[in-house]
């Protein structure tokens, strides 16, 4: 009887572990971290990207040790979302019901896009070409987001105002830390062409590319798929 008093625990003992767990002493137990976006869904820029062309070769030859913050002429492009999915297959119904039911009706024809000067954010790390906003462009977008929103096998979509940007060169953190590079780009790699006015760009493709991924044959980021937005007929 003694032995089988001693393997119960008293009322006392029981409330104190209850009181004693972690969320009762303040303790919040850690949350997952969001997982890294590994895709994205892009307009990508045709042969008028060369316009930037006299940017990158400025960095190239005054600050030769950024060069490889910039990006490729091919690689130019204006994102619309990023996101995380475990594998390609993940991210293809939400963009076949894009192409279903949004990009016909929205994308009557390719979308006309004017950019002017240069600007940065995230102080300083990232440079980019300013596009201005059209109805096209954020109608596009807020078709688009919940769509994708809505797909359970895709994650991190980041939850904050669509601001359209054409990113130029990009300080990697992770060797900036390592004393590699500045934290931010210097200044003169961008104020020459500060007030510069790119003109009108007409984009006419829509595609879901891996960021991970190596490149594709014509230097763009992996295609997972595309949409081509047809040209009005003209009679």
């Amino acid at each position: 009887m003694s032995s089988l008093r001693r393997s119960i625990p008293s009322v006392q003992e029981s409330t104190r572990d209850v009181n004693d767990s972690p969320s009762r002493r303040g303790f919040q137990l850690k949350k997952e971290p969001p997982k890294r976006p590994n895709y994205f869904l892009s307009l990508r820029l045709g042969d008028e990207r060369s316009r930037f062309k006299p940017v990158l070769d400025h960095i190239r030859t005054t600050l030769p040790t950024y060069t490889k913050t910039l990006q490729t002429l091919e690689q130019l492009h204006l994102t619309l979302l990023v996101f995380h999915a475990e594998k390609a297959d993940d991210i293809l119904p939400p963009f076949r019901q894009c192409v279903k039911s949004v990009f016909p009706s929205t994308l009557e024809e390719p979308i006309e896009i004017s950019m002017k000067g240069i600007g940065t954010f995230g102080r300083g790390r990232v440079m980019f070409a300013q596009p201005a906003m059209t109805e096209t462009l954020m109608n596009l977008y807020e078709e688009v987001l919940p769509i994708f929103q809505a797909c359970d096998s895709i994650a991190s979509i980041p939850d904050r105002p669509y601001s359209p940007h054409l990113t130029l060169a990009k300080v990697n953190q992770q060797f900036a830390r390592q004393g590699k590079w500045a934290k931010k780009l210097p200044s003169s790699a961008w104020e020459p062409f500060e007030d510069n006015d790119w003109g009108t760009f007409s984009l006419d493709s829509i595609e879901i590319s891996s960021m991970m991924d190596p490149k594709d044959e014509d230097g763009y980021y992996k295609c997972v798929d595309k949409y081509t937005i047809s040209k009005p007929l003209t009679h």
